[in-house]
């Protein structure tokens, strides 16, 4: 915390990052991804690692919402457990990693099923600091 407050003590604006909780379509295994908010309302995913199901609700990764545009960048290389690149947002509110072709899905979280319409426009999410 102190090398931020001291970032902004000298004029360097602090990033506006956020984690989201995932889980893997194929494999039900939690990961995070890594927003950071690149301009106003404009979320980009950079990258993804594995998460334990304790350390989730520990950090906080459900406790807020960040809204707008998301996509992803050049250095995110998907899913940590099945590499896909894409991603859904269940009528539960939780996100689940796609492949970008099934249209019909099973969420991993609630085991809800639906096919596949819409974009996102709010994610849950916790502080990355």
């Amino acid at each position: 915390m102190n090398e931020f407050r001291e970032n902004k003590e000298k004029g360097f604006p602090l990033l506006n990052v956020a984690v989201a909780a995932v889980r893997c379509l194929k494999t039900g295994k939690l990961y995070g991804i890594r927003f950071e908010e690149k301009s106003r309302n404009r979320w980009i995913g950079d990258w993804a690692f594995p998460v334990k199901e304790n350390q989730a609700s520990k950090e906080g990764y459900d406790k807020t919402t960040i809204a707008g545009s998301f996509d992803f960048g050049e250095t995110y290389k998907g899913c940590p457990y099945c590499e896909s690149k894409g991603i859904f947002k269940c009528s539960c509110g939780k996100i689940n990693c796609w492949d970008g072709v099934v249209k019909f899905v099973t969420c991993r979280w609630c085991g809800g099923k639906g096919e596949l319409s819409g974009s996102i426009d709010n994610i849950s999410s916790g502080s990355d600091r």
